[in-house]
């Protein structure tokens, strides 16, 4: 090959390279699911038991830990469930805080939380 063929060849190097650098780039998760879907369903087969429903709430724990740490919004209803998860634990304080978690993250549920904080602070 001569200079003139190598400088062609580089040219057209360069400019392939530009363009695939500047293509879009895939959008991250908007919210980060974990292993959500496997353990929802697997408590919802086996939720009388209560190895279910800790098992259960330590994936979500998690989902919302990793979420909370890499700076990505807890996916809708993940902080009402493990209230939930919660209440059905017998810990009220932590029940109400994760539901006010979801309340505040997601204010369009304040009208439904609000009636499950009444429901649960009603029993206290």
């Amino acid at each position: 090959m001569n200079n003139i063929q190598i400088k062609k060849v580089l040219i057209v190097l360069t400019v392939v390279l530009l363009f695939t650098g500047c293509g879009p780039q895939p959008k991250p998760p908007l919210y980060h699911w974990g292993t959500y879907s496997k353990s929802s369903s697997e408590f919802f087969h086996t939720q009388g038991e209560p190895e279910a429903l800790q098992k259960h709430k330590d994936v979500l724990e998690e989902i919302v830990n990793t979420s909370e740490s890499n700076n990505q919004r807890v996916a809708p209803g993940l902080y009402a469930e493990l209230g939930q998860m919660y209440f059905k634990l017998g810990q009220r304080e932590k029940a109400i805080s994760y539901l006010e978690k979801e309340k505040t993250t997601y204010p369009e549920s304040s009208i439904f939380i609000d009636q499950v904080l009444k429901q649960i602070r009603g029993n206290q």
